[in-house]
């Protein structure tokens, strides 16, 4: 009995340990365009444009409608997927950063822990409001700042990347 206790605690212990490293890794500048999942935003703005939803609407049989809202639905939460899981290495890039002797990155990696940790929240909502409209397609288009949100935390990292690295700036903001 006692030995089921302690595996049981032992693989507990190396299941938490893997779970804080995994969490609490860094993320180094040169690593995140191996990290992170390009997105398209012209392509998420385009299925989230009300305009778009109500010519469809217009134009199919409510059926067909709602088919189609779905997969468009469910495409913008892939693409609102994305944009989490980058703004979580962005936030981890921030932190790194912010060790930095120099006051202007401290200052820019302070921002961006910051607004990536905005957008994190804000995709939290955003998934909400798409899972609530997968169900009733019906439902107006969610409009929301997810895209000029993503937009601003990129383009503090392209400040960061031009006093870090500056020569691995285009490679490291087209992954993203």
């Amino acid at each position: 009995m006692i030995w089921i206790g302690l595996i049981t605690l032992g693989l507990l212990l190396v299941a938490t340990a893997i779970y804080i490293a995994r969490h609490h890794s860094t993320v180094e500048l040169a690593q995140l365009d191996t990290r992170t999942i390009p997105v398209d935003l012209a392509a998420f703005e385009n299925l989230r444009d009300p305009a778009d939803t109500a010519f469809l609407r217009e134009q199919l049989d409510p059926l067909t409608f709602r088919r189609v809202q779905r997969l468009r639905t469910l495409a913008a939460l892939e693409y609102v997927s994305r944009i989490a899981s980058n703004a979580y290495l962005l936030q981890r890039v921030g932190e790194t950063s912010r060790r930095s002797a120099d006051t202007k990155i401290t200052a820019t990696s302070e921002s961006i822990v910051e607004q990536a940790l905005h957008l994190r929240l804000l995709t939290l909502r955003v998934r909400v409001q798409l899972y609530l409209e997968w169900l009733n397609p019906e439902r107006s288009a969610v409009t929301s700042p997810v895209s000029e949100q993503y937009d601003r935390v990129r383009w503090r990292l392209a400040l960061l990347l031009s006093a870090r690295a500056p020569l691995e700036s285009s490679r490291i903001l087209a992954a993203l």
